[in-house]
């Protein structure tokens, strides 16, 4: 769709996201990693992993109407049955444009539901789990979304990113929320890009 700015000029309104991933990495404490960003780093990551072309900010000339944003992961590793769990609930977000705050929550809010699935071959022991699967990304009470007088608009080259921590694990929980292989968190930001008339 085609639309005027404020400015004058014509822009392209396509509904598309901005996407980043980060890792939770095997064999290491995602507590002991302190914080981390989405958006920040891209160089390296393929298309699948980021659609950012330059981190931290938009190319020039592109604006991004944020709407919402989303956490999603999988995980088919039985030996990560806790992972997801721990870090969803033992971490936290924030959305910031410039340096201004303009949401943080806990991990819960934006991971959403974990739904899993586990089947016990006939053949092997019924301690051994012959296939697993966990996915985190559902809506928990609501999505988070930003509408109406209260959308998150991202100006051509402004400085964004969403600031990702895990904390406070105790005892045994740093081993249980140690990934015995990694696993992607995939955060995207739900809106409209605006991007030049060509």
């Amino acid at each position: 769709m085609r639309i005027q700015l404020p400015s004058g000029e014509y822009r392209n309104e396509l509904r598309q996201p901005i996407w980043d991933v980060l890792f939770l990495d095997a064999d290491v404490n995602p507590a002991s990693v302190g914080l981390r960003s989405f958006f920040q780093i891209v160089q390296g990551k393929t298309l699948s992993q980021t659609n950012l072309k330059q981190s931290g900010q938009l190319e020039a000339d592109v604006s991004f109407r944020c709407l919402g944003m989303q956490l999603d992961a999988q995980n088919t590793d039985p030996l990560n049955l806790n992972v997801l769990p721990l870090v969803m609930e033992r971490s936290y977000l924030i959305f910031k444009i410039t340096d201004t705050t303009f949401y943080q929550a806990n991990g819960t809010y934006v991971f959403g539901r974990i739904k899993q699935n586990a089947a016990v071959s006939s053949t092997a022991p019924a301690t051994t789990v012959d296939r697993f699967y966990q996915h985190c990304g559902d809506e928990a009470v609501q999505a988070v979304g930003f509408s109406g007088k209260h959308v998150l608009d991202i100006g051509s080259l402004q400085a964004f990113r969403v600031d990702f921590q895990v904390e406070n694990l105790v005892g045994g929980e740093i081993a249980a929320a140690t990934p015995n292989s990694r696993i992607q968190l995939l955060l995207s930001l739900k809106g409209l890009q605006r991007r030049p008339v060509l």
